[in-house]
């Protein structure tokens, strides 16, 4: 427990950010918020459109690329947009801003922040101001956090993620700002419902800033007993309770009052893929037949421009939703409950809703960026990394660097450090470096992810990342992509093992590469405080195992895709045996699929209506994808592991 409170120490350490915002000092007088806002003109535009104004606030409410300000005693006129993809703010903080007036397409909002000062954080929010559906769609409400109260939801699908609800008395649109776990169906009752009023494409919405603004009645919790792995500690006969979307407890006292699920197995955190390409992912591995110097070599050879047509003749049908989903399937079956590789940005996209199959981390962390081709950024691309992660807009930027075993390879990592953006980064590959890179990245708070397999099949050589643990440096372990990478994550996560006992005497713990795919992974998204963990007050994203006799961290790492008895994303039982699956909900949800022989269960289809596709089944999406696709990657993965193990099998330990 010790050494995991150390570990998890020095991650949050290195990723606390290398510069905050500015602190409080002087400046203009700050106007109140309600002069820039209150107005009679008819088309609502503010009295101050178009001039540079000061201003202060409490944040109310976060979005992407933008936050709300109000002042502390609320009330009509009290708030406004701040349109700011330069800072990142809590809400509670307590700003005083420099910034112009626009109005944009009617929406009073601040934009181009001059001056950004943090008075200080923890500050109550407004009062919420109760209102009727009716009174809503007014300018005066505008940027004000308001509670519509009891309601009931008249339409769930008004397009672009826009639903509707009424009290009995008028109506309102609600907007889609934020993610929300909950997917509204007409007729859904709802005891309040709240949010921040915005103004766009000419309506009134109701922005809700997350699943607390929906007043849904309170979740039954369950409890899942088995042998738990938290990681950092192994419960050998314990339970965990979930209630909704989040774990409540682990305790080993069985918990009365509930449904007590007996999962049979070892229990452990859903895991988490620092570094993918998913809907690359139904294809088979690529054979080259020789290795390559760097990434560029390799992406000229004509397998590989075979490989791409096929891929973009898929999407040229108007596929890659179904790929997506299918390479997502794919990964739940290994227990992968979160992946990286998506750059969603809207509710209505087809795959990356937090409903739809894994968790997409792009979409979970606004403060998270990822560049493939981080040479190719230009100057003014640079400065607004750097500006950003100073103010704190980001909190880590992934990049693909060094991936070669040449000269050039290396050099990558010294005209990244020297154009200022070591701090934040999370390197994936890192090839050729040691001890030297290790210190620079540690003292910057930069991090590490590892892809042994496919660095090895494309150019015979991987990092080797003893020297960065033993330094305290993060590092976790991804499989890239099935074409020259592993056929999952377990998979990678066995390969890894082998090739640490192959090579160093299997000097990397067992423990540690079960946090590789655990703890690390989710500290270098930025999600260490959701997910990674069991604990209370983590997403209920688990995983049961076939338990067996001896270490249960070496259980984990000998596990296969058909050693998966249950997976469970936001407490809701997503794929696993049929018993299971129904002792969780009641009913064995979801479509039935077959594993290495046995009968399972998977849901795919989600009764989303503002989602496009949402209704697709895997039946569906298979058909589609195998009509169009003959080389398809099977998803039983007996039968899938075989067609793909004659090139994968070469230089495997």
């Amino acid at each position: 427990m010790q050494r995991f409170l150390i570990i998890t120490g020095i991650i949050m350490l290195l990723f606390a950010g290398t510069a905050g915002p500015m602190q409080a000092g002087p400046g203009d007088e700050p106007i109140p918020i309600h002069a820039i806002q209150s107005t009679t003109a008819p088309d609502g535009a503010s009295p101050l459109a178009g001039q540079t104004v000061t201003t202060s606030g409490i944040v109310t409410a976060v979005y992407r690329q933008g936050y709300v300000i109000a002042e502390p005693a609320g009330g009509p006129w009290s708030g406004i947009y701040v349109y700011d993809p330069e800072h990142l703010p809590t809400p509670g903080d307590a700003l005083r801003l420099r910034a112009r007036v626009e109005e944009y397409y009617g929406l009073t909002e601040l934009v181009e922040v001059q001056e950004y000062v943090l008075l200080t954080g923890g500050r109550p929010l407004p009062p919420v101001l109760r209102i009727p559906c009716a009174e809503m769609a007014a300018e005066a409400y505008e940027g004000v956090l308001v509670d519509l109260g009891p309601v009931s939801v008249r339409s769930a699908a008004l397009g672009f993620g826009d639903w509707e609800v009424s009290d009995g008395a008028g109506t309102a649109v609600v907007g889609n700002r934020a993610d929300l776990w909950y997917l509204p169906h007409a007729g859904d009752m709802l005891s309040f419902l709240r949010g921040v009023v915005f103004f766009s494409y000419d309506v009134f919405k109701l922005e809700p800033r997350g699943d607390e603004d929906i007043g849904l009645p309170p979740p039954a919790p369950f409890a899942l007993h088995g042998t738990v792995m938290t990681p950092a500690t192994v419960l050998p006969n314990a339970y965990v309770v979930v209630q909704g979307q989040y774990i409540s407890d682990v305790t080993t006292v069985r918990p009365v009052g509930m449904p007590v699920v007996e999962a049979s197995g070892l229990i452990l955190p859903g895991l988490v893929n620092a570094h993918d390409h998913p809907p690359y992912n139904i294809f088979p591995e690529l054979s080259f037949g020789q290795t390559f110097s760097n990434r560029y070599a390799w992406q000229s050879h004509p397998a590989y421009r075979a490989f791409r047509e096929r891929f973009s003749a898929l999407q040229a049908g108007g596929l890659i939703c179904e790929m997506w989903k299918y390479a997502e399937v794919r990964a739940l079956l290994a227990g992968n409950t979160t992946q990286q590789g998506a750059y969603p940005t809207t509710y209505w996209s087809c795959y990356a809703h937090p409903r739809i199959l894994v968790r997409n981390p792009e979409r979970m962390n606004p403060a998270l960026r990822t560049e493939v081709f981080p040479m190719e950024l230009n100057e003014d691309a640079r400065e607004t990394i750097r500006r950003r992660v100073a103010s704190g807009a980001y909190r880590r930027v992934i990049i693909h660097l060094s991936e070669g075993t040449d000269a050039g390879s290396l050099a990558e990592f010294t005209t990244w450090q020297g154009w200022g953006l070591l701090p934040a980064s999370v390197i994936i590959h890192g090839i050729p470096y040691g001890p030297a890179e290790f210190q620079a990245m540690l003292s910057a708070g930069a991090s590490l992810v590892w892809s042994p397999r496919s660095n090895l099949h494309l150019y015979g050589a991987t990092l080797d990342p003893r020297p960065a643990l033993a330094l305290g440096l993060p590092v976790s372990l991804a499989p890239d992509w099935t074409p020259t990478g592993s056929y999952d994550i377990l998979r990678e996560l066995a390969f890894a093992r082998g090739w640490s006992r192959e090579q160093w005497n299997g000097e990397i713990p067992s423990e540690t590469l079960v946090n590789m795919v655990t703890t690390y992974p989710a500290a270098q998204l930025g999600l260490e405080t959701r997910l990674g963990s069991i604990a209370p007050g983590f997403l209920a994203d688990l995983v049961v195992l076939a338990g067996g006799a001896g270490d249960p961290y070496e259980t984990v790492i000998s596990a296969r895709a058909q050693d998966v008895r249950l997976v469970i994303i936001g407490g809701e039982a997503v794929y696993g045996l049929e018993g299971l699956m129904a002792a969780v909900h009641g009913t064995a949800a979801g479509e039935p699929i077959t594993v290495c022989g046995e009968r399972r269960r998977i849901r795919v289809a989600v009764d989303a209506p503002a989602i496009p596709k949402s209704g697709q089944t895997l039946a569906d999406i298979t058909a589609l994808l195998s009509q169009a696709e003959p080389g398809l990657l099977p998803l039983d993965p007996c039968q899938a592991y075989r067609a793909w193990l004659p090139a994968a099998a070469r230089g495997s330990p």
